[in-house]
């Protein structure tokens, strides 16, 4: 009889334990949540220390080791206003912290990087696009997402200053876009998106032409694997967030990179340049706002 009852009995103590674990964690504090993180975060980055990893690595450990620590707090707070505060608190205070590191500091800003923000910033976005006198570049699967959240910031700031938008989206039928389609269940989704994105670029252009914009915007599809959502913002600052299997870009860091002699902001305006020459469908407005 016990060895019939010895597995269930372990995996049930096993359950067990983790459950008390996770009922401990949801009791404390927000406060309390907030002291283990910084805990954590300083215990991450002794270890960085003590084992000597190279300092080319060691942005890239420490900011892994956020998004799991972030996505583990986030995950057992219960509290909707607990989980926007420490969210907050967690890509403001504790990025902080990294960028407090000298080593880290000076690797980071010899790369460009000027900041990393835990999810897309909207407002910062916005502010960068509301500054732009010479042209945007957007680059991503759909960009639908994007374009509509920044829909009044891009018609205010291009009937402004009058400068021209390019944007690389995928074709409807990529096979890129369709894998990803019935990998995660979304079955047309994504390619709804894209006539989408063509319309609502139409609508802008419109409604910007109304207020006097006289510039052009230019769509390009492409049908490579692009892994990615890209703001070019006068040839000045990169917005670059990568795309995860299965997650969603809107919950994944977001690097803004200025363009500096040392910086690697020309890799990602080289990336957009060359997929957009690779590209054999396009779309211009003005001269063809009826095709959208």
């Amino acid at each position: 009889m016990k060895s019939t009852t010895n597995a269930p009995l372990e995996e049930k103590s096993g359950k067990g334990l983790l459950s008390r674990f996770a009922f401990f964690i949801r009791r404390l504090d927000l406060d309390t949540k907030l002291t283990i993180a910084g805990f954590v975060l300083l215990l991450v980055t002794w270890i960085i220390d003590l084992f000597q990893t190279p300092s080319s690595n060691r942005a890239l450990l420490i900011i892994i080791g956020l998004l799991v620590l972030s996505f583990f707090l986030l995950t057992t707070s219960e509290n909707l206003k607990s989980e926007q505060r420490l969210s907050s608190l967690v890509r403001d205070e504790l990025l902080k912290t990294l960028f407090d590191r000298v080593d880290l500091k000076e690797d980071l800003l010899k790369a460009g990087i000027q900041r990393i923000n835990l999810g897309r910033d909207y407002g910062r976005i916005a502010r960068q696009i509301s500054e732009t006198s010479k042209e945007i570049k957007l680059m991503g699967i759909t960009i639908y997402a994007p374009l509509f959240t920044l829909r009044s910031v891009l018609i205010e700031s291009m009937s402004r200053n009058n400068y021209d938008l390019k944007v690389l989206i995928s074709t409807k039928k990529s096979p890129f876009l369709l894998a990803k389609e019935k990998e995660e269940n979304i079955i047309g989704r994504l390619q709804n998106e894209v006539s989408g994105t063509s319309k609502l670029l139409q609508e802008i252009y419109q409604e910007a032409s109304y207020r006097g914009y006289t510039g052009k915007i230019q769509i390009a599809f492409y049908s490579s694997m692009v892994y990615c959502t890209l703001y070019i913002i006068d040839d000045r600052l990169a917005i670059y967030n990568p795309y995860v299997y299965f997650e969603r870009g809107v919950e994944l860091p977001v690097f803004e990179i200025e363009n500096t002699p040392t910086g690697t902001f020309r890799v990602y305006s080289n990336h957009f340049e060359r997929v957009w020459k690779s590209t054999t469908e396009k779309i211009v407005f003005p001269q063809d706002v009826s095709l959208a």
